[in-house]
């Protein structure tokens, strides 16, 4: 007797092969969760850069600010002047806190910015 091989046939072992793939690919890779040291090497280069970024355009007042840098110029403790304005789409808390509302009901919704008047 011939019996004819169907696609269903085929089905499960291709599913468990690929199971069994995914698997040893999921233990072999390294985890990255809780490396604290990665995190912080990755850190500290994202701040050398923005830092570099930053330095630069205060030694080149001419030059137009990026969007989300403003540069404070203090007299002791006094504000004297500042570069730059964040935009008002900063202040927009409301697009970015939809999992916040459903993680926890209780959280602040008010923006900083709500309580400033005119004076």
């Amino acid at each position: 007797m011939n019996k004819k091989w169907s696609i269903r046939d085929y089905v499960a072992p291709v599913l468990l092969l690929l199971s069994v793939l995914l698997l040893v690919f999921a233990v072999a890779t390294p985890r990255t969760v809780g490396d604290t040291d990665t995190a912080a090497r990755k850190m500290e280069r994202r701040l050398t850069r923005r830092m570099a970024r930053l330095d630069y355009f205060i030694d080149h007042p001419q030059q137009k600010l990026p969007e989300d840098m403003v540069i404070y110029t203090y007299v002791d403790d006094t504000l004297q002047s500042w570069r730059g304005q964040f935009p008002l789409y900063n202040d927009d808390i409301s697009s970015r806190v939809v999992v916040q509302r459903i993680t926890n009901p209780r959280v602040n919704l008010r923006s900083p910015l709500s309580y400033v008047t005119e004076d």
